[in-house]
């Protein structure tokens, strides 16, 4: 106890001090050190976010590239075939409807040489006598009725009349005079 007394109270004063700079410093590196552990923890994450959003990307790309090629092989082979039964002059307006009906294709349309709509599928045109066209056939099938292709996939484009999107492609017209055959399929299965 006697030595208890013999300390002056500037030592424990000094000591404590020096005790609580050495745990401010301690903490002070602690908290930095931390810190910089968390950067860098919240850094790799980041890059691995960056990456995967990347290859998901890609692999977005690739299968909407391949949904697309698959939906124009599928429009292909049907028009190749509306393609024969119009050479052989067997189509009409309603079984173009029926086919269309059948094989899930939104539209049909048949066109002569100079552009002219020859056949359909859709025949109500009632609801769009009173709309104005954003942009005419001719825009998407001139390749092909300038002789300059078999077939084109138009792709996504938008609708006539209508804000929707569709999904086309056309081919040339076997029949004698030639001219386009277009099909598409409403697009917001696809979009989604």
């Amino acid at each position: 106890m006697k030595l208890l007394h013999n300390i002056q109270p500037r030592y424990i004063i000094a000591i404590t001090a020096a005790i609580a700079v050495l745990m401010i410093l301690s903490a002070t590196f602690e908290l930095r050190q931390s810190r910089q552990e968390l950067y860098h923890v919240l850094e790799e994450e980041a890059f691995s976010l960056i990456e995967t959003i990347e290859q998901s990307s890609r692999n977005t790309i690739l299968s909407t590239e391949q949904i697309e090629r698959q939906l124009a092989e599928r429009l292909y082979n049907n028009a190749f075939f509306i393609a024969r039964l119009d050479s052989l002059g067997l189509l009409t307006n309603h079984q173009l409807a029926s086919f269309g009906a059948t094989n899930g294709i939104f539209r049909i349309n048949i066109f002569n040489r100079d552009g002219t709509k020859a056949l359909t599928s859709y025949t109500s045109h009632d609801e769009h006598a009173t709309l104005v066209p954003k942009h005419s056939p001719m825009d998407y099938i001139r390749p092909i009725l300038k002789g300059e292709t078999d077939r084109l996939l138009i792709g996504l484009k938008d609708a006539r009349y209508t804000d929707q999107q569709r999904f086309a492609v056309a081919i040339r017209r076997t029949k004698r005079g030639g001219g386009a055959i277009v099909l598409n399929l409403d697009a917001a299965d696809l979009l989604e």
